[in-house]
């Protein structure tokens, strides 16, 4: 499969996988996760204004500066994450639809699903039009920060004005589900990194 044809089914795969976790699971189940949505939820209990509201505009938001503090072509990418993220999250919001389990359990289970959703972006050299593209940004700055890393403080922000908002167990199930996606994304990026080192050793010693 070409390279950019590979990049647009992940971007595709990451965002599916994504909005159907935060439509289906951690909204349904009030878990505060530490991401745009999660945020956005927070807002949108304050105001009373829909959460899609919220959620649109701050995507959008995080996507144009993208352009500036990483690069117009990784904005590129993130335009058609985005447009993704916020077709894909409105519509599966409006069908009601969610997946009934324990606070506990759809913690860990959305933790996992939406760790790999961030990876298959970023893996795609995209974002998930989240605050992932600050993670990204600071660590294009800061070469030495992880991005996992970066999440998870950015994370625990947005988990602390959650704590005031949707109770303090709603934020006990985000500290959970955010240690489980930052170290599922942790863990697979340090896996492409390997294998990438490796395919890099195998084209050295075909030229060779």
């Amino acid at each position: 499969m070409p390279k950019h044809l590979a990049s647009v089914a992940k971007i595709g795969a990451g965002n599916v996988l994504l909005t159907m976790t935060y439509a289906f699971i951690t909204v349904p189940n009030s878990i505060i996760n530490g991401g745009v949505t999660s945020f956005s939820l927070a807002l949108s209990t304050m105001t009373g204004l829909d959460i899609s509201v919220f959620s649109n505009s701050i995507t959008v938001a995080l996507i144009v500066s993208s352009a500036f503090l990483i690069s117009r072509e990784f904005c590129a990418k993130s335009v058609l994450s985005s447009v993704l993220y916020m077709g894909l999250f409105t519509a599966f919001h409006m069908t009601g639809f969610s997946v009934p389990m324990p606070q506990a359990a759809a913690a860990v289970v959305a933790g996992v699903l939406v760790g790999v959703s961030y990876f298959l972006c970023i893996d795609a050299d995209s974002s998930t039009a989240g605050f992932d593209v600050l993670a990204i940004a600071i660590n294009r700055h800061f070469p030495k920060t992880n991005v996992a890393v970066n999440l998870r403080i950015i994370s625990c922000c947005v988990l602390l004005l959650g704590a005031s908002v949707l109770g303090i167990w709603s934020v006990v199930f985000g500290i959970v589900f955010t240690l489980v996606e930052t170290g599922v994304l942790k863990a697979l990026m340090a896996w492409s990194a390997r294998r990438r080192g490796e395919d890099e050793k195998l084209i050295a010693e075909e030229i060779v």
